[in-house]
């Protein structure tokens, strides 16, 4: 397998298999939002009223990759999301807000009621009112 790192962005996105293989996770990323889209639109379309959370690490909105802008654009532009910003994660993050086992996880761990208030006030009371449910 040559080395990747040296590789420029256009030569990656070809049909050989060892580039495809180093994004892997690019692809589950794409499958992933491709699934999160369609259940959406299906639970939408029988009445259901939802916001689908990432509550880690904000996915990284891949628009110059054409397999992946689509679908990610598609997500992007629905209300009722948080995926690619404003996570439980990246807002407590940047609040410096530590998780109540950060010693042990780091800030992967589980934020408490302190954490979990921060981004309710600051985030998901807002989405449910743009969404008018409150």
């Amino acid at each position: 397998m040559s080395d990747v790192s040296s590789v420029t962005f256009n030569e990656v996105f070809v049909n050989d298999k060892e580039f495809v293989t180093y994004f892997r996770q690019e692809w589950h990323d794409v499958l992933t939002l491709e699934k999160i889209f369609l259940l959406n639109e299906w639970l939408i379309s029988k009445g259901a009223r939802l916001i689908v959370i990432n509550l880690s690490v904000p996915l990284y909105c891949q628009l110059l990759w054409p397999v992946a802008s689509s679908i990610m654009n598609s997500v992007k532009n629905l209300s009722n999301t948080i995926i690619f910003e404003d996570t439980l994660y990246s807002v407590n993050l940047a609040d410096k807000i530590k998780p109540k086992d950060y010693d042990q996880y780091g800030w992967f761990g589980h934020h408490g009621p302190e954490g979990n208030l921060n981004w309710y006030n600051k985030i998901l009371y807002t989405k449910m009112q743009s969404l008018g449910w409150l």
